[in-house]
């Protein structure tokens, strides 16, 4: 689907009909994965056909990312000041969520991205079966945890404590 719909869960069971409108502009194909910034201010979109758009909740206006490789992953920073884009090339961009432009290319053909998380510390990037856990603010490595399939998804427990992935093999470290 191309659309995407902000809906207040305890009214739930009251929607008579599906709700009119999406929020997120000029989408040109459907939405693969969907993504809310640590504070619900920022959605993120993204579509089969490599196109990430980023949604204000607060002053409901949307934008879209000029991407010009396959984004695999992606993450908003703990502040919601950035999205972080990961892409099939091995490059980790980071992108200002007011304007919309590319800030810098912290790394730059690696392996290809597969999954991204982050929190006020600590982010977090699969690529294949490597698994790095880097200092956010230096991008030093601190941690590379072994895995035995490629990593599919990565997620940090709201308070940062605790790390999830999922890989290729169903194993969950």
């Amino acid at each position: 689907d191309k659309n995407v719909w902000l809906l207040n869960p305890q009214s739930l069971s009251n929607l008579k009909a599906r709700p009119q409108g999406s929020p997120l502009p000029d989408l040109k194909s459907n939405i693969i994965k969907l993504i809310f910034s640590s504070n619900n201010k920022w959605i993120g979109a993204l579509t089969a056909g490599n196109q990430i758009v980023i949604y204000n909740t607060v002053n409901r206006s949307g934008k879209t990312i000029p991407l010009k490789s396959r984004v695999q992953a992606f993450t908003f920073s703990a502040d919601e000041k950035q999205l972080l884009t990961g892409d099939a090339l091995g490059n980790l961009q980071t992108w200002d969520t007011i304007t919309g432009n590319l800030l810098k290319t912290p790394i730059a053909k690696g392996n290809p991205i597969t999954a991204l998380a982050a929190t006020t510390k600590l982010l977090a990037i699969g690529m294949g079966k490597e698994l790095h856990i880097l200092d956010i603010n230096t991008l030093n490595e601190l941690d590379q945890p072994t895995a035995l399939g490629d990593i599919e998804q990565l997620i940090f427990s709201p308070d940062g404590s605790w790390l999830a992935s999922t890989n290729s093999t169903g194993q969950i470290l």
